[in-house]
């Protein structure tokens, strides 16, 4: 729906149709993905169904 394609490297630093950038390359706190499934924004969680990513797995896609 947004245009961002995960599986392609080249989206997921340019971001999709909203132009942020999923990843910001050495700074996860800046990253979209980092705070969407993290749940510091309470307007987006993810993943929206299902089970919630452990601690472990979020800094794994921290690091």
């Amino acid at each position: 729906m947004s245009g961002l394609r995960p599986d392609q490297r080249h989206s997921t630093f340019k971001g999709g149709k909203s132009g942020i950038p999923a990843i910001v390359s050495g700074k996860s706190s800046e990253s979209l993905v980092t705070r969407y499934v993290s749940g510091l924004d309470p307007k987006i969680i993810m993943p929206p169904a299902g089970e919630r990513l452990r601690a472990e797995e979020i800094a794994v896609l921290s690091a």
